[in-house]
């Protein structure tokens, strides 16, 4: 449905906002409640889109989920712990000890759990030690490079 936000209105007590969308038949209806699909915080009444749903808060802890997908089960639009094993930091290079942390994942309690990194450093002077977007990388270096005592 394509719809428009014609205003918005406040409760009473000023605790909530009602926000209202222009149908294609001309007629302001509210804006969609929890569980509804979304793109985008004004999709929503409570202003959450989280998961590509309308949610009833922000979903903002690292393994905190909106849909059912991604909750593993349950109703979409009610915040709730991520499924088991899903990715809640994506593997990266540390930046500070030139390590490699991979993929952290969510365990049952909703905690955020990193793997131990692997260091990039190998202390070979014959290569180049990289820590890449995938993990660890070595680069051989050229041949007739010095890259120690007497090695070439």
């Amino acid at each position: 449905m394509s719809a428009y936000r014609c205003r918005i209105a406040r409760s009473a007590s000023r605790s909530w906002l009602l926000r209202l969308w222009l149908a294609a038949s001309g007629i302001c209806i509210a804006s969609p409640s929890f569980a509804t699909p979304c793109v985008e915080p004004n999709d929503c009444a409570s202003t959450f889109c989280v998961d590509g749903v309308c949610c009833d808060s922000a979903c903002a802890g690292m393994c905190e989920a909106c849909s059912a997908a991604a909750k593993g089960g349950g109703a979409d639009g009610t915040c709730g712990l991520a499924m088991a094993g899903s990715v809640c930091d994506p593997a990266h290079c540390d930046g500070l000890s030139f390590s490699f942390v991979g993929d952290a994942t969510c365990d049952a309690a909703g905690l955020c759990v990193y793997p131990a990194p692997e260091s990039c450093l190998h202390n070979n002077p014959c290569q180049f030690d990289l820590c890449g977007d995938t993990g660890c990388e070595v680069v051989i270096k050229n041949d007739g490079t010095e890259c120690g005592a007497g090695e070439v």
